[in-house]
């Protein structure tokens, strides 16, 4: 998530409370082997409650990301909690 985010920078994230919402930055859970990522909301679909919603994520350098453009939309289910506080 450079340049937002630095390798070693600790992340405070809540998971519940609000709805996430297009812009925020969020953990997204392991998958295919990979560990939990971070990743700002790009897009969500039409029921953004509903734990099959679709999402996209993506990073905020994007010739270097791996993000929805790559893997595809993630159920919002996948999504951890949304970062508040950088420390």
């Amino acid at each position: 998530m450079a340049p937002t985010f630095r390798a070693g920078d600790r992340l405070l994230v809540r998971s519940g409370g609000r709805a996430i919402r297009p812009g925020d930055v969020v953990v997204v859970a392991a998958m295919n082997g990979r560990p939990e990522i971070v990743k700002r909301v790009y897009s969500m679909g039409p029921n953004p409650t509903r734990p099959d919603n679709p999402v996209d994520v993506r990073g905020d350098n994007p010739e270097h990301s791996t993000d929805s453009r790559t893997f595809g939309s993630i159920p919002r289910s996948s999504i951890v909690g949304r970062v508040v506080r950088r420390y």
